[in-house]
C-alpha cells in the first residue's frame, strides 16, 4: 500500500499541492462542466447553503438532483474549505490511489503475496478504462470506478464465509459509489458482480441463498442512497432524454466498444491521436469513437499474464473471472454486437445508458486479478514453457514487421494509399465515426497516421522483446524475475505519465468588473457567457464554439451552460432557433428571436480569440423578474402552449399561456390584460424568492425563472387564499393564480422525492446499523475480519506449483 502512495505522488507532483493547475485536458469536461459545479457547491457550502437550485444555468435548473453534481459525496465537501485547483488533484490522485488499494486487497484476499497484489493493482488502477477518464477530466467517473473492486473483494468475502457482515460492508461501499455521482457504473456493477455470483455457483454451497444476499446487499445500498436516487428518478424523468424508439436506439449504440478498439489492449496509441502542422489535424483520433472510451490498454505483458492465469489456474478460480469477463467484453460491444437490441430486451435499463464501453473496466478488473495469479506463480518458482516462450518470441516477430511496414510507408507522402490507410478504409468503410470519412483518403494524414501506429507496434515489440530477453536469463541470473515484473510497472507507469496532462487556465472568460457591472443593472437580467467569437452571417447573429459552466463559477446568471435541461426547455431553444425536436442541443446557433426576453436575456458576452470581452446589449424590452397579467389561454400541453406564444400577436406582458387550468380559478380577471397591481422582490437566494404582491383583482402571477417540479409557496403572513400553486406558464416560466389582496409570501425549492429520500435514507442507516449490533450481540460478526478464502484459493496454487516443478514426493 505504501509503495502505491509513493507511485500515485510521482505520478501527480507538485500538482497535489497546486492551486491553479489541474489534471485534465485544456478543452475537457473539467474545465468547461465539473469547474463550475464544484466551484459552486463549494460556494454554497461554505455559506451555510445547500444547493438545491442553481439559479446561474438555463434560467435556473435543479442542482442537487442531478447525481453527477456529488452533492453528498464526502470527497465533494473539500471544496468549501479548499480552493478548487487542490480540492480537484487531490480527489484524483486519492481516487486514483484508492482504486489500485481496494484492487490489491482483493488480491490479498485471494492469498497473493504482496508483491503480485501490487502488480494486480497497478495494473487495474494505470489500465485505459479507468486512467484515461483523468484525460478529458471525468470527475463522476473517477469517483465512482474505485469503489469497483471493493465491492467484487465484498461479494468475494460473503460467497466464502457466509458472514452477513459482507454484505452489510457492501451495501454501504456501493451507496458510496451511487454518491460518487455516476449511476451508470453502479448498474455495471451491479449488473456484472450478479452475473459474478452466477458463474460462481458450481463452487458455492446454498447457492439461491448466496445470490439472495447479494440482491439484498445491491437494495440496501439503493435504500441507504435514496436520498440521492430519489430526486434524481423526479429529475431524468423532466430532463431532456430522447424517448422516441428510434431516437433512444441511436442514444444507447452512442460509444460502444468497436471490434477494432481490441488493438488498444497493448498499444493504446494504434488510432492516434494525430498531430499535424500548427495545429492541423490536432489530436484526431482515428478510432471509433473518443479514444478515452475506447482505451482497453493494460499492457502486452499484462494481457500476456492474464493468458498465463487463464491456461494454468484451476476451474473454480479462472471460470468466473474469466467468464464476467467475457460477459463484459460482450456487453461492451453494444450496437456493434447482433445480441444489441436482444440485450435492450432481456437486460432491464441496459439500452437507458450510452458509452456501453465502460464495461471494458470489468473486463480489466477480472483479467488484472489473473494477471496477479500469473505473477504469483511467477514469483513462487514457474517458468514459462519453451511453448510459451516461443509464441511471444512469434508475437514479437508480427509486431516488430507491423510496425517496420508502418512507419516505412510513412516516409513518403506521396506513397498512398498505405497498407494502414487501406485497413482504415476498410473497418471505416460502413461506420460512422467521430472524424470526417473524408480524412482517411487524405495522403498526408494517412501517412503521419501510419506512422503514430509504427512507433506504437515497435514499442509493444521493444517491451516484449525486453521481456522475453530477462524471461531467457532467469534459469541463469534469478534478479531476472524481478527486472521482469519491472518491465511490467514501467509500461503501465509510462502510459499514465503520457496521458496525464494539465490545465493551467481555469478561465474561460474573465474581465475585471464584469459582474459587478451586471449586478447594477436594473431587472436581474440574464447573459449568455460564450467563450469564442460571434460571426455575422446574413444579418444573423451566429455563435461559433463552445458553451461551459463558466458563468455560474462567477454567479452570472444565464440562459445556457453545460448541463441536463428540461424537455421543454430544450424544445422551447431549439423551436425559436428553427432546429428540429427533439434534438440533443448543446449550444446555440443563433439569438435573435425576440422569445429569448422570456428569460430576461439582455447581454451577450462575447470573447473573440486573444481580444478583450466585449459586452453586447440586445435591443428587445426587458422582462421584470416577477409581474402579472390579465389574461390566460389554457393549452392542452406544452407543445400546444409553445405554438400559442409563438404567435406573432403574442404579449407576455398582457397574456400568459399555461398548460393546465389555474388554481384557484380566475373567474374575475379584468378586462385589461394590464392589471392593476404591485409586485415586488423583496428578497431571493440560490433555493428560495421572496414577493410583495398587492393586486386589487384576480390576476395571474409570471415569474421570469424558469419551471421545474419542486417549487413551493410559502406565505410570510396570513394569506387572502387557502392554497397556491406553481404551475408552467409561457411553456418554460413558473405562474401562479392570484385571489385579490395582499399577498407577502417565498417561493421555495425543494426537489421532488428530497423528503421521502431523506426518509428512508434515514430509516435504511438506523435499521442497518440495528441488524449489526444484532448480528454482533448473537457473535455472527466474530472474527468476521479474520474469515477469508485465503486457504480455499492457495491450495490450487500449491497443488500446481508442485505439479509443474515436479515437486511432489516420490512414492
Amino acid at each position: 500500500m505504501l509503495l502505491l502512495a509513493v507511485v500515485v505522488i510521482i505520478q501527480f507532483g507538485a500538482l497535489l499541492w497546486s492551486n491553479d493547475r489541474v489534471v485534465s485536458r485544456a478543452t475537457g469536461d473539467f474545465r468547461l462542466q465539473y469547474l463550475g459545479w464544484r466551484t459552486f457547491v463549494g460556494q454554497e457550502l461554505a455559506a451555510g447553503r445547500f444547493p438545491f437550485w442553481n439559479p446561474y444555468q438555463f434560467g435556473g435548473i435543479p442542482f442537487f438532483s442531478d447525481p453527477q453534481k456529488a452533492v453528498l459525496y464526502p470527497f465533494t465537501w473539500l471544496y468549501a474549505v479548499c480552493s478548487v485547483g487542490w480540492a480537484t488533484n487531490i480527489i484524483i490522485a486519492v481516487h486514483v490511489y484508492l482504486g489500485g488499494a481496494f484492487m490489491i486487497l482483493w488480491a490479498l484476499s485471494r492469498g497473493l503475496s504482496p508483491p503480485a497484489s501490487f502488480m494486480a493493482g497497478l495494473l487495474f488502477m494505470g489500465s485505459g478504462p479507468f486512467f484515461s477518464h483523468i484525460y478529458p477530466g471525468h470527475l463522476s467517473n473517477l469517483c465512482s470506478m474505485p469503489w469497483i473492486p471493493l465491492v467484487f473483494l465484498i461479494i468475494d468475502r460473503w460467497l466464502t464465509t457466509d458472514c452477513r457482515f459482507w454484505c452489510l460492508a457492501g451495501a454501504v461501499a456501493v451507496a458510496l459509489q451511487i454518491l460518487g455521482g455516476h449511476l451508470q457504473y453502479v448498474y455495471y456493477t451491479a449488473l456484472m458482480g450478479l452475473f459474478y455470483v452466477l458463474y460462481s455457483l458450481p463452487w458455492l454451497d446454498q447457492p439461491v441463498r448466496k445470490i439472495f444476499w447479494v440482491l439484498l446487499m445491491f437494495m440496501a445500498a439503493a435504500s441507504l442512497a435514496a436520498v440521492q436516487l430519489f430526486p434524481a428518478a423526479a429529475f431524468f424523468e423532466e430532463s431532456f432524454r430522447p424517448t422516441q424508439p428510434e431516437l433512444a436506439a441511436s442514444f444507447a449504440a452512442n460509444c460502444s466498444f468497436h471490434p477494432s478498439a481490441f488493438l488498444t489492449m497493448v498499444m493504446p496509441w494504434f488510432f492516434g491521436p494525430v498531430h499535424g502542422p500548427e495545429g492541423q489535424y490536432e489530436q484526431m483520433y482515428l478510432g471509433k469513437w473518443l479514444w478515452w472510451e475506447e482505451n482497453a490498454f493494460m499492457g502486452i505483458l499484462g494481457w500476456l499474464a492474464a493468458a498465463m492465469g487463464l491456461v494454468l489456474l484451476p476451474a473454480r478460480v479462472r471460470l468466473p473471472l474469466a467468464l464476467t469477463a467475457l460477459t463484459a467484453s460482450l456487453l461492451a460491444l453494444g450496437s456493434h454486437s447482433p445480441l444489441f437490441a436482444l440485450l435492450g430486451k432481456l437486460l432491464w435499463g441496459y439500452h437507458k445508458f450510452r458509452g456501453h464501453a465502460k464495461l471494458m473496466l470489468f473486463v480489466t478488473l477480472c483479467l488484472a486479478l489473473l494477471a496477479g495469479y500469473a505473477i504469483e506463480l511467477f514469483l513462487r518458482g514457474l517458468r514459462p514453457s519453451g511453448a510459451a516462450l516461443g509464441l511471444g518470441l512469434m508475437l514479437l516477430v508480427v509486431l516488430a514487421l507491423m510496425g517496420m511496414t508502418f512507419f516505412l510507408q510513412s516516409g513518403d507522402p506521396a506513397c498512398s494509399p498505405t497498407l494502414h490507410a487501406r485497413f482504415l478504409q476498410l473497418l471505416y468503410k460502413e461506420v460512422e465515426s467521430q472524424f470526417e470519412q473524408k480524412y482517411l483518403y487524405d495522403s498526408w494524414l494517412m501517412t503521419r497516421a501510419a506512422r503514430t501506429s509504427g512507433w506504437q507496434c515497435l514499442r509493444v515489440a521493444g517491451v516484449l522483446g525486453m521481456a522475453l530477453l530477462l524471461l531467457w536469463l532467469i534459469p541463469a541470473w534469478q534478479p531476472a524475475r524481478w527486472l521482469c515484473l519491472g518491465v511490467v510497472a514501467l509500461d503501465i507507469l509510462a502510459f499514465m505519465w503520457v496521458i496525464t496532462s494539465v490545465v493551467t487556465d481555469l478561465t474561460l472568460i474573465e474581465e475585471p468588473g464584469l459582474r459587478e457591472f451586471l449586478a447594477r443593472q436594473p431587472g436581474e437580467p440574464r447573459t449568455i457567457d460564450f467563450a469564442t467569437a460571434l460571426l455575422e452571417e446574413r444579418g444573423e447573429m451566429v455563435f461559433a464554439g463552445v458553451y461551459s459552466n463558466d458563468a455560474m463559477r462567477r454567479r452570472i446568471p444565464d440562459v445556457w451552460g453545460y448541463d441536463f435541461p428540461s424537455s421543454r426547455y430544450v424544445e422551447f431553444m431549439n423551436t425559436i432557433q428553427g432546429l428540429a425536436f427533439p434534438h440533443p442541443t448543446d449550444r446555440l446557433a443563433a439569438v435573435q428571436h425576440p422569445l429569448f426576453r422570456l428569460l430576461r436575456l439582455r447581454y451577450l458576452l462575447v470573447k473573440p480569440s486573444g481580444q478583450p470581452i466585449k459586452v453586447q446589449e440586445l435591443s428587445w424590452p426587458l422582462l421584470p423578474r416577477a409581474f402579472l397579467v390579465g389574461q390566460v389561454q389554457v393549452a392542452s400541453d406544452s407543445d400546444q402552449a409553445l405554438l400559442r406564444i409563438l404567435d406573432p400577436a403574442f404579449d407576455p406582458r398582457v397574456m400568459a399561456v399555461v398548460e393546465q387550468t389555474p388554481r384557484p380559478p380566475l373567474r374575475s380577471l379584468p378586462d385589461c390584460g394590464d392589471p392593476e397591481g404591485r409586485v415586488t422582490v423583496i428578497g431571493s437566494g440560490t433555493n428560495h424568492l421572496d414577493l410583495d404582491i398587492d393586486t386589487p383583482t384576480a390576476a395571474f402571477l409570471v415569474i421570469t425563472d424558469a419551471y421545474a417540479p419542486g417549487w413551493r409557496v410559502e406565505p410570510l403572513h396570513p394569506p387572502p387564499q387557502e392554497a397556491y400553486y406553481v404551475q408552467p406558464a409561457n411553456c418554460i416560466l413558473q405562474g401562479m393564480a392570484l385571489v385579490p389582496g395582499h399577498h407577502r409570501i417565498r417561493l421555495r425549492y425543494r426537489p421532488p422525492g428530497w423528503e421521502s429520500g431523506l426518509v428512508v435514507s434515514l430509516v435504511t442507516a438506523s435499521f442497518l446499523l440495528g441488524l449489526g449490533w444484532l448480528w454482533s450481540s448473537a457473535g455472527e460478526g466474530r472474527n468476521w475480519h479474520e474469515s477469508g478464502i485465503r486457504g480455499d484459493l492457495e491450495d490450487p496454487l500449491d497443488e500446481l506449483l508442485r505439479r509443474e516443478l515436479s515437486l511432489l514426493p516420490k512414492g
